[in-house]
């Protein structure tokens, strides 16, 4: 961990004016899990007023690789990050990954290196508003402050827009903010989601290269319409940021972060997968063993059904039918 954080502090150090820190993990391992939230932990102590965010690799239920210490882990990590040490994360599933590379972006036998690609992309996203002019600028913190209205909404879902290059017609993206946007068993999300059932708290669009943005505004305007599943005592759910600077071999690129009750779906999973070891005390003395207080899980249990009842709250009134 010294180590760790000394090479961290030094990346800090070079720093004119730093905004926030990004972190990509895993949750489900010792090492993502456990050394990163004490990695986030250290940070934290050292510097307070700065902004925390994260990238988590969460299990899911298709995805068989992960071993029996997965949920605990996960779990544990999560609460941490949640109750003291992350400002806003980001719910990321490696099968909504690779599903995203086959369908998306044409690979048919995507590699990590495919997968890492993909979130390199959006965490670039996250921060081109403020590093490339553009008609609506913004920093970390203007999108975590406008992201989260609630304090315990702390995480959101990423998505990606397929990009249009060169030879694509810049309608295309227009459409999809308006049409596809949130269509259940999409390609575009990186979390195993489902938003038929859920309404949408708050979204940001971050939008690369040259856009009309009068056409950004149509199409935000039919994706109210076309839903319709947003929060009714909240006005604006979808915010715009811009920049003029494009991806690389694309013209027009756009990203979207989510903070939607349709969260509550892959918590629920975890908190069943954990409910199903927790009966019979499967693995638990790995943790006792190491010093972690049987307490300390049950009170992480007991954090994660309140946030799966927070999410909850927002199920939609009626299904959206596609």
């Amino acid at each position: 961990i010294d180590e760790a954080f000394d090479g961290l502090r030094k990346l800090v150090e070079q720093c004119d004016c730093l905004d926030a820190v990004q972190m990509l993990h895993g949750v489900s391992g010792g090492t993502g899990g456990g050394v990163g939230a004490q990695l986030f932990a250290r940070f934290k102590q050292e510097y307070p007023s700065t902004l925390t965010l994260t990238q988590s690799i969460c299990p899911d239920p298709d995805d068989h690789t992960c071993g029996g210490l997965a949920p605990y882990n996960t779990l544990m990590t999560l609460t941490h990050l949640c109750t003291s040490q992350c400002d806003l994360g980001g719910i990321v599933h490696n099968t909504a990954l690779g599903r995203l590379c086959q369908k998306q972006r044409k690979i048919k036998r995507p590699t990590m290196r495919h997968l890492n690609k993909v979130v390199a992309d959006f965490m670039s996203d996250m921060t081109a508003p403020m590093r490339f002019h553009g008609h609506q600028r913004g920093s970390l913190r203007k999108i975590a402050v406008n992201l989260m209205p609630f304090r315990n909404h702390c995480f959101y879902i990423p998505l990606l827009a397929p990009p249009i290059g060169p030879k694509s017609k810049p309608t295309d993206i227009y459409n999809w903010l308006g049409t596809s946007l949130f269509e259940p068993n999409g390609y575009s999300t990186l979390a195993t989601v489902d938003f038929a059932e859920w309404k949408i708290i708050q979204a940001i669009a971050i939008w690369r290269g040259e856009v009309d943005m009068c056409s950004v505004d149509a199409a935000v305007a039919k994706s109210y319409k076309r839903y319709g599943n947003f929060l009714e005592w909240w006005t604006g759910n979808i915010s715009s940021l811009h920049c003029h600077m494009a991806h690389p071999h694309t013209t027009i690129s756009l990203s979207m972060l989510a903070n939607s009750g349709a969260l509550a779906t892959p918590f629920k999973r975890l908190s069943d997968t954990f409910y199903n070891l927790q009966r019979k005390k499967t693995y638990l003395h790995s943790f006792t063993s190491a010093g972690v207080e049987a307490s300390d899980v049950d009170e992480a249990i007991s954090f994660l059904n309140d946030l799966i009842s927070d999410y909850g709250m927002h199920r939609a009134n009626d299904v959206m039918m596609w």
